[in-house]
């Protein structure tokens, strides 16, 4: 139609993915070429915050898009695999589009197991993918999915906690697939099996040509980090089993039919353990998913985690439908009575022809109409003053909050400098500071000990807070200076207690190379990132 279909929307766009412990939020801006990625961030939600409940998740909500400066934004989402009903259908072959709906509608009401007057329900045409091989084939074969209202009402009353426009409620093992259609290649063949960890489940999506064939949720995730050493191996292990049990079921469905890859994502710290344990029961190449450098989301490591929040941001084209949408699902046409419609056409003639034979008072409208235009000029007058108040108070108010969130950054930076082990042993990579009270580093070091001792050392000192739901060090080594070891080390700062914020650092290394080695070691390094990405075009 040629219309502008953000019309009334905020030109800020954020996909929302979260679980019990963590939230996470990709800003965009959604083009029809696809969407233009800007900062991701992932969150750890506080103890105090009841993720079960619209207002007080929702407030948590707003405090992370402001953080982020997208308040206001428009928001999407996706419902997890747990809370839904997916069924494949076949519908008869020859339907109209417009009688589908319908036909969906009451073909997934008898297999609810709730009613179906408390359900919404939308569907998708994937022929060739849903339901065991050779199904349909003389009819129209249909992926429907429903979820309870109460579901849908709480992303819509959390939304508005927030302060945002939630425009998009789609399915999450769809915006998987979209997020993966977009990073990997494959044929249409090819069976790719998605494993995404969270703290709630662990979700399970069979992708055949990039379409949705199979899913299902392991209730029951992965545990906290303070309890990895007693309960890490069970969980692996649990989660191996769901894995190999979802294979199976998948496998009566489509006989025949072999894994080629299966992929790991989250960033609950287990991924690496259950990819490993993977690999040793699954005949099929197993791999983490990493879909940053795919998408130019430089090397971020949790990338992973954010994969359904990606697909969704990928689903999001401006004139473009959307397979799952539970906030505006696809409904039966509805026939109009001609009958009727020419009835109304024919009083409405009727009544304008009383009007004008009756008449009423010009003269007396004509003044009504005057008045009118006064007081619309005046009210546009009023508005206008209105506005520049509200810019005089909107600056007042941004002058106010820097006023109050002045932090002495460079002083805590001197005061940690003191606290580093040597410099041979670890040295920081990037440095930002986030919010009012937080401090943000990434790590680089040659042991996993040089890591865990400056946690520990700054984890004694009473004005900082360590946050140690922080991923753990990973193993690369880019440069190749033997700092394998990288970690992300977030610091709460007690503006209240009292810090000695002096100290002196440690000496540099009488061989110190850095500004000759490292740069050589830097144009290696572009050099084979250069020369991956040309390959991969």
């Amino acid at each position: 139609m040629g219309l502008n279909v953000n019309m009334g929307r905020s030109r800020k766009y954020a996909a929302v993915d979260f679980d019990r412990r963590r939230l996470r939020v990709l800003a965009f801006t959604p083009t029809r070429h696809g969407p233009k990625f800007g900062q991701l961030s992932s969150v750890a939600i506080d103890e105090a915050v009841d993720v079960d409940s619209p207002e007080s998740f929702g407030a948590f909500l707003a405090r992370t898009l402001a953080d982020m400066r997208l308040a206001g934004c428009s928001v999407t989402m996706t419902v997890p695999r747990g809370r839904v009903v997916l069924k494949p259908l076949s519908l008869p072959a020859g339907a109209p589009d417009g009688q589908l709906p319908g036909m969906v509608q009451y073909q997934i009401a008898k297999e609810l197991p709730f009613a179906a007057e408390d359900a919404v329900a939308d569907f998708d045409l994937a022929p060739h993918a849903h339901g065991p091989e050779g199904a349909g084939v003389e009819g129209v074969s249909v992926l429907a999915a429903a979820v309870r209202l109460p579901v849908v009402e709480f992303y819509r009353q959390t939304a508005q906690a927030a302060g945002v426009r939630l425009v998009r409620l789609g399915l999450r093992p769809y915006a998987t697939g979209r997020c993966i259609s977009r990073c990997v290649s494959s044929d249409d063949s090819e069976c790719i099996v998605m494993v995404n960890v969270t703290a709630d489940e662990t979700e399970i999506d069979f992708f055949i040509g990039g379409v949705l064939a199979f899913s299902r949720a392991a209730a029951g995730g992965m545990p906290p980090r303070a309890v990895w050493p007693d309960e890490r191996a069970p969980a692996v292990q649990k989660a191996v089993r769901e894995v190999i049990l979802s294979i199976q079921s998948f496998g009566a469905d489509h006989p025949g039919r072999d894994i080629d890859a299966v992929l790991v994502s989250g960033d609950t710290g287990l991924e690496d353990d259950l990819r490993i344990a993977l690999a040793e029961r699954v005949e099929a190449q197993c791999e983490l998913f990493h879909p940053a450098r795919a998408l130019g989301l430089s090397t971020r490591s949790d990338a992973s985690a954010f994969a359904p929040a990606l697909g969704a941001a990928i689903c999001e084209r401006p004139g473009q439908p959307v397979a799952f949408d539970f906030l505006a699902p696809k409904r039966p046409v509805v026939k109009r009575d001609t009958t009727q419609i020419k009835a109304a056409a024919v009083g409405a003639v009727i009544l304008l022809v009383l009007i004008g034979v009756v008449g009423f008072g010009r003269a007396h409208l004509h003044a009504l109409a005057a008045e009118s235009k006064r007081l619309s000029d005046k009210v546009a007058a009023a508005k206008t003053k209105e506005k520049r108040v509200n810019r005089m108070m909107a600056r007042v108010h941004s002058l106010q909050d820097w006023e109050k969130s002045r932090v002495e950054w460079l002083d805590h930076w001197a005061y940690l400098s003191s606290l580093f082990p040597s410099p041979t042993d670890a040295y920081v990579t990037d440095l930002s500071s986030r919010g009012r009270e937080t401090l943000e580093l990434t790590v680089r070091a040659r042991s996993r000990d040089v890591i865990q001792a400056l946690q520990n050392k700054l984890a004694a000192i009473e004005a900082y807070k360590v946050d140690t739901s922080r991923a753990p060090p990973s193993t690369t080594d880019p440069l190749e200076l033997g700092y394998v070891y990288e970690s992300k080390i977030e610091l709460r700062v007690d503006l209240d207690a009292k810090v000695d914020l002096t100290g002196d650092p440690p000496a540099r290394p009488a061989d110190d190379g850095s500004s000759t080695l490292l740069p050589q070691r830097l144009r290696k390094t572009r050099g084979r990132s250069t020369a991956a990405r040309g390959g991969r075009r």
